[in-house]
């Protein structure tokens, strides 16, 4: 188990940042890490390129992908380089994030709190809304009719979820030791549910830490809009949708993923489709990729897509 310093990396993923964005995120980490790890995931334009050596050199590692190996990929060159700085933990960070003060600090006393209590934390979490929305949805309870909410009632509250976001997580290395990293072939979408119920299936619970509030842009477009219920959609690039839909579909196929998580994702996938084929402004596309998805996953085939 991690000692009483309890050193913390950040691991921040970027794929064709929005430079202004990503600055913002390694000054708010600078203070709260012992080392900020970027990966950046495929060539960067001219400008970027020349940007980047600028951001906190000395307390910053660089890695540079030739191309977009994938989230999973990346996230494990990130811990791979941590494990090597010597630290305990690794909190992972989205380039368009934003950490308030004393994220990381909350996040590794309620790891180390809910640890001494004999839970077995294998991560903690933000609170997070979407960039723009005043909405704060809690965290992730898995329902054999679909997915629920666990909501947090004061800032003090420390919320058991089913699995986190990873955007915000902090996970020790002892647990990734006997965990495992990312799965790779993923690439994407579902990567951090999979370790999550990975992780579960070995004794490990996940907490959301209430009184840590990060901004979360979930998507390329998000709207409030009424479908049974208000609900806060976000709509994405079509080859996403290709992603969600095989990813769901070889995690169907593990054993150690939990019955009801396929049911209810099931349940959000129909969901999905039948919104999606009916509103998204790119329909056609956003069907013919969760139909090629669903092929894919079939057919056991992971890794990038192959337009």
């Amino acid at each position: 188990m991690p000692g009483d310093s309890f050193t913390v990396a950040a691991v921040v993923v970027a794929y064709r940042p929005d430079l202004e964005s990503l600055r913002q995120l390694v000054d708010a980490l600078t203070p709260q890490v012992a080392h900020t790890i970027l990966v950046v995931n495929g060539p960067l334009e001219p400008e970027a390129e020349a940007s980047l050596p600028g951001l906190h050199p000395s307390h910053t590692t660089r890695l540079g992908n030739a191309r977009n190996v994938g989230l999973a990929a990346a996230q494990n060159q990130g811990i791979e380089v941590a494990r090597q700085q010597g630290v305990d933990a690794v909190v992972f960070f989205d380039q368009d994030s934003l950490p308030p003060i004393g994220a990381v600090a909350a996040l590794a006393h309620a790891w180390r709190e809910r640890d001494a209590e004999g839970d077995s934390p294998g991560a903690v979490g933000v609170a997070y809304q979407g960039a723009g929305s005043r909405h704060w949805p809690g965290f992730v309870s898995i329902r054999w009719w679909g997915f629920g909410r666990r909501p947090c009632r004061s800032d003090a509250d420390i919320v058991e979820a089913d699995f986190l976001i990873s955007s915000g997580s902090l996970i020790p290395l002892c647990v990734l030791d006997d965990v495992g990293g990312m799965d790779e072939a993923l690439f994407i979408d579902h990567v951090d549910t999979e370790w999550c119920l990975r992780a579960a299936a070995k004794g490990y619970r996940f907490f959301g830490v209430c009184g840590v509030r990060m901004t979360h842009a979930l998507g390329e477009h998000s709207q409030r809009i009424w479908f049974g219920r208000w609900r806060q959609v976000s709509s994405h690039h079509p080859v996403r949708y290709y992603y969600m839909f095989r990813n769901s579909v070889l995690l169907y196929r593990r054993r150690y993923v939990r019955l009801d998580w396929k049911l209810g994702d099931m349940l959000r996938s129909l969901q999905m489709l039948v919104f999606f084929g009916l509103f998204a402004s790119r329909r056609r596309e956003v069907l013919a990729m969760m139909f090629r998805g669903w092929r894919d996953g079939l057919r056991n085939r992971g890794g990038a897509f192959e337009g």
